[in-house]
């Protein structure tokens, strides 16, 4: 009969022998330790590490998207307002352009109808004084007498015409009278001296001074 405590009893069938401290290990743990974990097969790929986990590399990814997009819109952004002002200070420019052909014209129209005006003025002026002159200018005679008989003023502008030395001439008028005129001068005013030189010494009654144009 065997005891126990026999040298040569065995574990039951089936049950994993315990440690010397007591404790229960698996087969398969039993085997790495027997095996000092260098045991080829399949059990290995239980100490392989585990793959990473994409999410913080698609976080990073968008993190770059957005930081991109945030500069992109700011650029573009930046670029509309520099448009923006360079159309405006365009603008400004072409208008104050305009503006400033619009005073030269207008100041060049002021100046041409000035200088129309002043032209007229100088043109009315000399064809005043032309009038003047054609009226102030000669040939003037001295007015000695005047006759209803031709005859008579004949005779007497050979008297006078003897007195004085000037020529003198029987000029007949509108009314049927005869006038005698003496002499012929330039101006009126040379006609109106001579005049009061013949009054003055008694060669002449009268001395009207009249115009020998033509008319």
């Amino acid at each position: 009969m065997n005891t126990p405590d026999a040298p040569d009893s065995t574990p039951e069938q089936g049950k994993a022998a315990t440690p010397a401290g007591g404790g229960y290990l698996s087969p398969k743990l039993r085997e790495k330790l027997e095996g000092g974990g260098g045991g080829g097969g399949g059990d290995d790929d239980d100490w392989k590490p585990k793959p990473q986990s994409p999410v913080p590399l698609i976080i990073t990814l968008v993190v770059i998207a957005a930081v991109g997009g945030g500069m992109f819109f700011m650029m573009r952004a930046k670029a509309e307002a520099k448009h923006k002002a360079d159309l405006k200070a365009h603008a400004d420019s072409v208008a104050a352009a305009a503006a400033a052909e619009q005073a030269m014209i207008a100041a060049r129209a002021d100046s041409v109808r000035k200088a129309a005006t002043a032209e007229s003025l100088a043109v009315l002026n000399k064809k005043a004084e032309a009038l003047a002159a054609a009226k102030a200018a000669g040939p003037f005679g001295i007015q000695a007498g005047s006759f209803l008989d031709e005859a008579k003023a004949t005779s007497e502008s050979a008297k006078i015409s003897a007195s004085t030395g000037l020529p003198a001439k029987v000029k007949p008028t509108g009314d049927g009278s005869f006038l005698v005129v003496v002499g012929s001068f330039e101006t009126r005013a040379i006609a109106e001296a001579k005049g009061l030189e013949l009054l003055g010494k008694g060669k002449v009654n009268q001395a009207l001074v009249v115009s020998l144009k033509k008319k």
